[in-house]
């Protein structure tokens, strides 16, 4: 048997569909506990992608389809049980509230099974100034307090700032994207994003933001970066985030879950289930 968490599957997915996007069934996964480690790995033609941690579990191997991973993936931390229950089957455990979910899936090996690359035995060095721009990304919590009225939402503002830059105006917030063709990103398509940066960043450097930036990585044969710079947030900006965000817990609170498809639907407990069976 093979233990994992849903709030992993919920990570397992996210890492694998970036890596192997988003269309199609995604590839089988390997899961194998041995020595104290539990593995898992997937890959396609070019990518393969492997996790590792520490386990207690007994020695393991068997194999699963990603569809798997949609199945179970949540926030929570509940415990996710696998085992093999026949030739080219396992049964999956576990539970949803208090609601028991039981899944079987047909797990045959696959035939490129035995190809996944070896790790390196020896790993380059990387420069320091790299490391130091992978420190630059910065993790962000801050307490969402309403400007205008001082009143605590009581939930925290959570986020990744991917680049804070030294800049003659004032620190200048980055984001980086990426991009299928050369265009001009819409503001206000963005707007939320940038706005949130922008509190997170005043709210524990005590400094404003001398101005924004996307930058896009433009994906086509000669691959190219282009720069979008915006103004510092204003009083506006804010108002509007915080109409938004109050307009959403309002709505939890109420328990009205309204239709607002998008690109994240992949991350969403709900997307499978109630939300497709939501009618009005």
């Amino acid at each position: 048997m093979i233990t994992i968490t849903r709030r992993l599957a919920q990570q397992l997915r996210a890492v694998l569909r970036r890596a192997f996007g988003t269309r199609g069934p995604g590839p089988a996964l390997c899961f194998t506990a041995d020595a104290g480690t539990l593995s898992v790995r997937a890959r396609i033609a070019d990518i393969a992608v492997t996790y590792s941690e520490a386990t207690t579990g007994p020695a393991e191997t068997l194999w699963l389809p990603f569809q798997f991973l949609d199945d179970c993936a949540s926030k929570r931390d509940d415990q996710v049980h696998v085992e093999v229950t026949g030739k080219g089957r396992c049964t999956a455990q576990w539970r949803d509230g208090s609601v028991p979910q039981i899944v079987q899936y047909d797990s045959p090996e696959p035939p490129a099974a035995d190809t996944f690359p070896a790790a390196p035995e020896n790993f380059a060095e990387n420069p320091v100034r790299l490391l130091r721009a992978l420190a630059d990304e910065v993790a962000a919590e801050a307490p969402l307090v309403d400007p205008d009225s001082g009143e605590d939402l009581g939930v925290p503002l959570v986020g990744v700032i991917d680049l804070v830059l030294d800049n003659v105006a004032g620190p200048l917030i980055v984001d980086f994207k990426t991009a299928a063709r050369s265009s001009e990103p819409m503001e206000i398509s963005n707007e939320i994003q940038l706005s949130s940066y922008a509190w997170l960043h005043r709210q524990i450097t005590g400094r404003q933001e001398g101005g924004m930036e996307i930058r896009s990585l433009i994906k086509t044969k000669q691959a190219k970066c282009e720069f979008h710079p915006y103004p510092a947030r204003t009083e506006v900006h804010f108002r509007r985030l915080f109409s938004v965000i109050r307009e959403y817990l309002d709505a939890l609170d109420r328990g009205t879950f309204n239709f607002r498809p998008g690109w994240n639907c992949g991350l969403c407990d709900f997307c499978t289930g109630p939300c497709r069976a939501w009618a009005g």
